[in-house]
């Protein structure tokens, strides 16, 4: 039975500032996808590749993640099981999509001769922390602190701090760049100055998905589910929800930049 999907949406209302972002309003089938028929990568990059056992790993720990599945629960978008027939595609696309997310943002990045800093590395955890564990509804609890939910995400908990640094590093670098380029930053939008630089580190390495785990949209660097046909492109503000395999976990709200008390970071 088809149903109204917001599937080809990512963690962009976290990892790309917390400014509205650009949606794909799609109509996707409840497809599972099995990771096991086929040994090429998931997801290729110009020569790096992410694997399927990979892929599989990190969607056990996002499955796994008690504290991120009670967050989901109450933003009523529960995670769906694993089944015999593997994983439900639409939660496969999400991970795809931010992997992918981190991976061209680690181009742009390099491209630009930037590095990741302590600060930027701050404020991917008082993003983390605001959407995981300082916001309205906890992740598992008042008791909750932010390393805790992240272990719980086993492989998935890392590849989510690196790459919401990266991210933030980027940003600051685009900032910058724009700045001494004359533009004041008053008028600068964060979220479409990442989201060009994604776009253009795709387009110059080239992206390649898994034909049955999804397919690559360009336009909004995501990875769309099997299943699912792109309609109309539409903003979507964070008011609206997060969609993605942690960040709808988070609040409706903007995450709050207060760190938990007692996880002042590394």
């Amino acid at each position: 039975m088809a149903r109204a999907d917001d599937a080809g949406r990512s963690r962009r209302w976290w990892v790309l500032g917390g400014l509205a972002a650009v949606a794909v309003l799609a109509v996707s089938v409840v497809v599972f996808v099995s990771l096991l028929d086929r040994r090429d990568p998931a997801l290729e990059v110009g020569a790096w590749s992410y694997s399927r056992d990979e892929l599989e790993a990190d969607l056990a720990g996002v499955s796994g993640n008690e504290a991120y599945r009670y967050v989901r629960e109450q933003e009523g978008r529960p995670l769906p099981e694993p089944s015999a027939d593997g994983y439900d595609a639409d939660l496969v696309a999400e991970v795809l999509t931010d992997r992918l997310t981190f991976r061209l943002a680690e181009v742009a990045l390099a491209e630009r001769g930037g590095s990741v800093a302590a600060p930027d590395r701050e404020e991917a955890r008082r993003t983390l922390a605001g959407a995981l564990v300082a916001g309205p509804q906890l992740a598992g609890g008042p008791d909750a602190t932010l390393d805790a939910v992240l272990d719980q995400f086993g492989t998935w908990g890392p590849t989510l701090t690196d790459g919401v640094a990266v991210l933030a590093a980027l940003g600051r670098v685009l900032v910058d760049e724009a700045v001494a380029a004359g533009t004041p930053e008053e008028e600068l939008d964060r979220t479409e100055l990442l989201l060009d630089a994604l776009r253009a580190a795709g387009e110059a390495e080239g992206v390649v998905v898994a034909d049955d785990l999804g397919t690559y949209d360009p336009v909004t660097v995501t990875v769309l589910a099997v299943g699912t046909s792109a309609g109309e492109l539409a903003p979507f503000t964070p008011d609206e929800g997060p969609v993605g395999p942690s960040a709808s976990a988070a609040p409706t709200t903007v995450p709050s930049t207060e760190v938990p008390a007692g996880d002042e970071g590394p």
